[in-house]
């Protein structure tokens, strides 16, 4: 998956999310707003899990070797400049 994909992958699935808000249905039953998030909040939503994958890869206690590690940050670095352009 090219950063551009992988980046559109990530907003669609924030997206997607719905809220579940207690008591605003009559009788106090819960209800769901599935309207999509808005865009610029899945935006965040991606760019905050990129910034996790990240800080993940730079931790120092990560067992995989320096060149796998470069190979991802790389990759992440590259989905995470796709989702500033956004």
């Amino acid at each position: 998956m090219t950063p551009i994909e992988k980046a559109n992958d990530l907003i669609k699935k924030y997206q997607s999310l719905y809220v579940t808000v207690e008591g605003c249905n009559e009788g106090g039953n819960p209800c769901i707003i599935t309207n999509n998030m808005y865009s610029n909040a899945a935006i965040r939503c991606a760019k905050l899990a990129v910034d996790e994958i990240l800080e993940g890869l730079n931790n120092d206690n990560i067992i995989y070797g320096s060149e796998y590690r470069f190979e991802v940050s790389n990759y992440y670095e590259n989905v995470k400049k796709e989702l500033e352009r956004l």
